[in-house]
């Protein structure tokens, strides 16, 4: 699988803001990372350039020159893998974690993490193969606690 992703701590950051409070403008996500205008400047083009923010219009009016709201782009898609209750499931989301694929199987936990990994890594390339995706931005994993670090 492809991914992409943030390069630094404050794409990361600002990419977190976009999710989990959608488009905002640029004003407030500079203000709210506490970079310098051009920096942040710097970070969305970086972001823009990999296809995962956009403009998404313009900002409301504070007076003087209107800002424009950026979103997480449309074409972002995250993987989800969850490990629990006899069951792995594993799923596609859009940018807003909107869910758009899904597939749930049963799975035997005491097999080891590389069976269990490794299936849950070829059921998300089948989705994202049947979605006609290229990559994805990123993959959440929730598993059951607790785990063994030394282990996988």
């Amino acid at each position: 699988m492809t991914m992409v992703g943030p390069e630094t701590a404050d794409q990361a950051r600002l990419l977190r803001l976009l999710r989990d409070d959608g488009p905002r403008s640029r004003v407030e996500l500079a203000d709210a990372l506490g970079l310098p205008r051009a920096r942040f400047t710097s970070e969305v083009e970086r972001l823009a350039a990999q296809g995962l923010v956009e403009t998404a219009g313009p900002a409301a009016s504070r007076g003087g020159r209107r800002s424009s709201l950026l979103r997480i782009a449309r074409q972002v898609r995250f993987g989800a893998v969850r490990v629990g209750d006899g069951r792995l499931a594993v799923a596609l989301t859009d940018g807003e974690l909107t869910l758009l694929a899904r597939h749930d199987e049963p799975v035997d936990v005491r097999l080891g993490p590389e069976v269990v990994v490794g299936r849950a890594v070829e059921l998300l390339g089948k989705l994202r193969a049947e979605a006609g995706l290229a990559r994805l931005a990123g993959v959440g994993v929730a598993l059951p606690a607790p785990v063994a670090v030394r282990e996988g």
